[in-house]
C-alpha cells in the first residue's frame, strides 16, 4: 500500500509538471534559448542570399548582443564585407513595453537611418531574413495554442493579435530537450505556407544550446538565405555603452576583433 502511495503521488507529480507547460510557457522557453542565453554574446556573422537562379550575394558582419533582463536587451552589428557595405552598422533597442527601436548607419552617405516599428518584417540588408528575425518576435505579439506534442517537440500555432502584419499564423517545431525552434512555417492570408525558417544546425557552446546554421526560404520568390554563426562566445563583459547611437559611427573596434 505504501508503494502504490509513492507511486501516485509520482504521477500526479508528473503530471503537474506538464499542466504547468502552456503554449506560453513553450514559446517564452524557446526565446529565452534562440535569443536570451548567457549575459552576452558575441559571434561572427556570415549571410549566402541566393536568388531564385542561384546567384549568390554575401554578407559577413560581427554581431554583439547584451541582456539587461528577461525582456530587455541590445544588439550591435558591424558589417565587413563585401566592400560596399563595409563599416556599416546596424543598432538595435529591444524595450520591454515599446516597440523596438533599429538604426542602420551607411558610411559611404554619413547617413543614419531609423528604422519605423512598421518596417519590422521587411528584408535585412537585403536578404530573405526580416529584422524581426534577427532579434526575436515578441511573445505578447501572437496568440500562441498548442497544436501536438510528438516525441522530439512541441508544435504551437501561433496568430497575431495586431493584423498589421502579413501573414495569418505560423506553426513552430520547437525541441522538447533544448526548447530551441528547429522549424518555423508562415501561412499567409489564404492559409498558404510561404515562408519557412530551419535551424540547420545546433551546437553546444559553453554549455548553451545554439544555432549556428540556419535558413529561411522564401517559397513564392524562389530563393532562400543561409546564415552561419562562426566563433560565438558567451559572457564576455560587454558593457553597455557600447550600444548608442555613438557606436554606429564609432565602432568600439576592441570588441570587434
Amino acid at each position: 500500500m505504501k508503494y502504490f502511495y509513492i507511486l501516485t503521488l509520482f504521477i500526479c507529480c508528473c503530471y503537474a509538471q506538464k499542466a504547468k507547460l502552456t503554449a506560453d510557457t513553450i514559446v517564452q522557453r524557446s526565446i529565452d534559448a534562440a535569443f536570451y542565453s548567457g549575459e552576452d554574446r558575441k559571434a561572427i556573422t556570415k549571410l549566402f542570399i541566393y536568388d531564385k537562379k542561384g546567384n549568390v550575394r554575401e554578407r559577413f558582419f560581427t554581431v554583439l548582443r547584451t541582456n539587461l533582463s528577461k525582456k530587455e536587451q541590445n544588439y550591435y552589428m558591424h558589417f565587413v564585407r563585401p566592400t560596399d557595405v563595409r563599416n556599416s552598422t546596424f543598432l538595435t533597442i529591444k524595450k520591454q513595453d515599446k516597440d523596438d527601436q533599429r538604426w542602420l548607419y551607411f558610411p559611404a552617405l554619413d547617413f543614419v537611418k531609423r528604422i519605423a516599428p512598421s518596417k519590422k518584417r521587411t528584408s535585412f540588408v537585403g536578404s530573405h531574413f526580416y529584422y524581426e528575425d534577427t532579434t526575436g518576435r515578441k511573445i505578447e505579439d501572437d496568440k500562441h495554442q498548442l497544436a501536438k506534442i510528438t516525441d522530439d517537440y512541441y508544435l504551437i500555432k501561433s496568430t497575431p493579435i495586431k493584423k498589421d502584419v502579413e501573414f495569418s499564423y505560423y506553426i513552430s517545431w520547437i525541441n522538447r530537450k533544448h526548447f530551441l525552434p528547429v522549424k518555423i512555417v508562415y501561412y499567409n492570408k489564404k492559409k498558404q505556407k510561404y515562408r519557412i525558417l530551419s535551424s540547420l544546425k545546433i551546437e553546444l557552446i559553453q554549455n548553451y544550446p545554439t544555432i549556428t546554421k540556419q535558413q529561411v526560404e522564401d517559397l513564392n520568390r524562389k530563393g532562400k538565405t543561409i546564415l552561419i554563426s562562426e566563433k560565438v562566445e558567451y559572457n564576455i563583459g560587454l558593457t553597455k555603452s557600447i550600444f548608442n547611437e555613438t557606436s554606429l559611427r564609432n565602432p568600439p573596434i576592441k570588441w570587434l576583433k
